[in-house]
């Protein structure tokens, strides 16, 4: 039986788009769509229940989700989701497990945006290397972020940049160790307010969104950036909303909702 038109041209535009994952995803392993609950590998049960399985599937659910557990705080990114998805598919990358998000802003471009599975985060082992300065060695303590990375997505990254966008886990260590010298840390007022604070998140520029878990003020956020002084006592899920949504969409926050 002949493949109806439609249905070739929408395999085409899959198989592009997983060529297009592969070779920006290619340091994590191969990329491939899952197309149900993968068995005998467990993966995030509340993703069938947002039917992020289907082809069709623009994740709709799970960004109202966002919404709902975050309070609000990241109402724009809620928002620009609803707006500017096109998918949203469960694929395996390697060894785990993300949600594959395509996105495609108000000038026609188009963004891929990965989130890993929540049940099982990318943070290291208690007995691995890194464990000490990565944000599970003081989880207990990081309550401000819990509602997001305990029940939506462990983190939401951009494909074609690494670590770019809210940080997985795994990549979220104390900020003030060495390699993030280049954020005025020389400075050693700055160094000691770096103290016990932990980025999550990071614009395409390096800009980088930090929380004091363990530091001088815990609860206290900040922005730092690379060739200017740093903004102190930010407003944490304002800014971080902010600069995701204008980095995916510079006109996004301009448009009436």
């Amino acid at each position: 039986m002949a493949i109806l038109p439609w249905r070739r041209r929408r395999q085409l535009a899959e198989q592009a788009k997983l060529d297009e994952l592969n070779r920006l995803m290619s340091y994590g392993g191969a990329v491939s769509f899952v197309e149900g609950p993968p068995y005998p590998d467990q993966a995030c049960p509340s993703w069938e229940n947002y039917r992020l399985y289907d082809p069709t599937s623009r994740g709709g659910s799970m960004a109202t989700e966002m919404g709902i557990a975050t309070a609000g705080a990241l109402w724009r990114t809620g928002d620009l989701l609803h707006r500017c998805t096109r998918s949203a598919r469960v694929a395996k990358w390697g060894d785990r497990y993300v949600v594959v998000y395509t996105l495609v802003n108000s000038d026609g471009q188009t963004a891929y945006y990965f989130g890993g599975d929540p049940m099982r985060p990318s943070w290291p082992l208690s007995s691995e290397a890194g464990y000490g300065r990565n944000v599970r060695a003081v989880w207990s303590r990081a309550l401000e972020v819990w509602p997001l990375y305990r029940c939506i997505l462990d983190g939401f990254v951009s494909c074609a940049q690494p670590f770019t966008g809210v940080y997985q886990v795994g990549d979220i260590n104390e900020f003030s160790t060495g390699e993030y010298a280049g954020l005025g840390l020389d400075d050693e007022g700055l160094r000691a307010r770096a103290r016990g604070c932990y980025p999550f998140y990071r614009g395409p520029g390096g800009d980088i969104v930090t929380l004091d878990i363990t530091g001088q003020c815990p609860g206290r956020a900040d922005l730092w950036h690379p060739r200017a002084d740093p903004e102190l006592d930010i407003d944490f899920w304002d800014t971080i909303d902010t600069l995701l949504t204008t980095t995916i969409d510079p006109h996004h926050n301009t448009q009436d909702n």
